[in-house]
């Protein structure tokens, strides 16, 4: 086998690889088996155009927003009040307690 004869096999096996390639992209995309290779662009598009073009989106999302906010605050005013019925009650200073022990 000669160098020439060498070169030529080394280009039928390039070829034939690049060819196995260009086959499987055609059947990737003809089976729509791309749609995972272009999901991220075409999400951060459509996350895009739901934020940026559509008023109704943003409105519901700030309704969404503000609802949690609302929910925060009312369990925070829940926890001060828990937290202040566990403190002890405490005497005014200088009053002793009206029940008197037996000596």
């Amino acid at each position: 086998m000669g160098v020439r004869e060498g070169a030529r096999l080394g280009a039928w096996a390039v070829a034939g690889v690049i060819g196995l390639a260009v086959l499987y992209v055609i059947g990737a995309f003809a089976f729509g088996g791309a749609a995972w290779i272009t999901a991220p662009f075409r999400g951060e598009a459509e996350k895009r155009n739901n934020t940026v073009g559509s008023g109704e989106f943003r409105q519901t999302t700030y309704e969404e927003f503000f609802d949690l906010r609302e929910a925060v605050q009312n369990a925070e005013g829940t926890i001060q009040v828990l937290q202040e019925e566990r403190r002890p009650l405490r005497r005014p200073a200088g009053r002793r307690s009206t029940s008197r022990s037996p000596r």
